[in-house]
């Protein structure tokens, strides 16, 4: 049987949920960590987590609220008075993060580490990964991975609409999505590129972030909770690439509607924040596509090269550590456009 609740804590929770026996003119906290469920019956007791009924014609009202990290799910209530003689402890909200490109690359890492005690992710990708599924059944956490093309991005921001819809404004302490997928076209001048690799490209690159950030933020409008979109842009959205304008003019919206985004949500009360960030040179499939493109077709394919032999590429690992920190910089957000090497 659990101890009854500390006086301060029955106080607070009365003024909170009741909204009657606070002190005149005072009002409760906007916004606490934890999900709180009270049902007020007058002169009615149960155990903790015992539902009770109330008789007919009784007065029988549910609150709902946040309350000091746990959540008070059936407690009896005495008519006028300020005693909450019973409460039941339950698990403080989870953080939710939301993350497409997850099966490899910087995206597998950033997903690696977001496996840890407290949090929920959704992993958004054409496959599923096998190595972060056992990752997260060896470290206990909640991961689900939806298989999604991003160049349908119409249907991924549907889905994302709807699960977030469902579960609801009071079921996470935290939101917060990453827009990390991208591909790059064949390497070629744009008039010997393909229609279809041009279409890809910027779908998955530019329309499909856009579309989920749109999705995210339309079924959080309501949430109460921190809200934060994070884009994985690049340097080559600031700097023009030869060969690359389908990745270059992908990189480059997201930076631009993060802006525009950014300005949207500053005039809300609750607005999300919202940052395009270039994460520094890569280590990855994209790095060796560029290295192995033919001389005449990429004249800065020798650049890229050297990059390589001089050791100057970070690790996936180092780059998802560098980015998930600037993610949780006290100023996330301020300067919608930025650069993990800044400092």
């Amino acid at each position: 049987m659990h101890p009854p609740a500390p006086r301060s804590v029955r106080h607070a929770a009365l003024r909170l949920l009741a909204g009657s026996t606070g002190s005149k003119g005072s009002s409760p906290p906007r916004r606490l960590p934890c999900r709180a469920q009270v049902l007020l019956e007058p002169q009615r007791s149960a155990l903790p987590g015992t539902p009770i009924t109330a008789p007919a014609g009784a007065s029988n009202r549910r609150f709902e609220g946040e309350l000091l990290g746990f959540s008070l799910t059936q407690a009896p209530w005495r008519q006028r008075s300020a005693d909450i003689t019973q409460y039941h402890c339950a698990m403080p909200l989870k953080h939710l993060t939301l993350l497409t490109g997850a099966s490899r690359g910087m995206g597998l890492a950033m997903a690696q580490q977001l496996l840890r005690h407290g949090h929920t992710l959704v992993c958004i990708s054409r496959h599923r990964n096998a190595e972060l599924a056992q990752a997260a059944s060896q470290a206990g956490t909640t991961l689900e991975q939806w298989e999604q093309d991003l160049s349908r991005g119409e249907q991924a921001a549907r889905a994302l609409r709807d699960w977030l819809t469902t579960q609801g404004p009071a079921a996470f302490a935290s939101a917060t999505l990453i827009n990390n997928a991208g591909v790059i076209p064949r390497i070629a001048p744009l008039s010997a590129s393909e229609p279809a690799d041009l279409a890809n490209a910027l779908r998955v690159g530019l329309e499909a972030p856009m579309l989920l950030t749109a999705a995210f933020l339309g079924a959080t409008e309501g949430w109460a909770v921190p809200r934060k979109v994070l884009n994985i842009s690049s340097g080559l959205g600031r700097r023009a690439l030869a060969s690359q304008a389908a990745y270059c003019a992908a990189k480059a919206g997201m930076d631009h509607f993060t802006r525009c985004v950014a300005l949207d949500e500053a005039i809300k009360p609750h607005g999300a924040r919202v940052c395009s960030l270039a994460p520094g040179v890569i280590d990855t499939d994209m790095q060796i596509q560029l290295r192995g493109a033919d001389p005449a077709a990429f004249p800065d394919r020798q650049n890229f090269a050297r990059l390589k032999t001089a050791g100057q590429l970070t690790s996936p690992a180092d780059a998802a550590t560098r980015v998930l920190a600037w993610l949780e910089r006290a100023d996330f957000g301020t300067n919608p456009v930025a650069d993990v090497r800044e400092v």
